[in-house]
């Protein structure tokens, strides 16, 4: 195993890669405060970021910032029928918003937000 490069706060999720690599999401700790906006004093807003196996069992390679900003833990992950990773995440303004791999193992497409359309938590 080599150490992955970026410490994430409690609430990461793991997805898995068509492939049988892992993908680890979550809320980076961060020393600058970019990384975190609070909004009020319970629900920390923050980015997410992702960090993935360079091959099934492997090293692990480079995190990357997906962007956006979410509450907090407050992450899902699954995958679609042809083995895409797709999220989950509540954002800033309250919507589920989902990016997903735009081919298996691939690139993010970019955060959707799925407009306040009957999904409430």
């Amino acid at each position: 195993w080599s150490a992955i490069n970026v410490r994430f706060r409690p609430g990461f999720i793991v997805g898995q890669n068509h492939d049988g690599r892992l993908e680890i999401f979550g809320f980076p700790v961060s020393a600058t405060p970019q990384n975190s906006i609070q909004t009020d004093s319970t629900v920390p807003i923050r980015e997410v970021s992702t960090v993935s196996q360079l091959s099934p069992g492997g090293v692990w390679g480079t995190s990357i910032g997906l962007a956006g900003t979410f509450q907090a833990s407050k992450l899902a992950a699954g995958n679609t029928a042809d083995g895409r990773i797709q999220i989950f995440a509540i954002g800033s303004n309250g919507d589920i918003w989902s990016d997903w791999q735009t081919s298996t193992g691939g690139d993010w497409s970019g955060w959707t937000d799925f407009g306040g359309s009957g999904v409430n938590f």
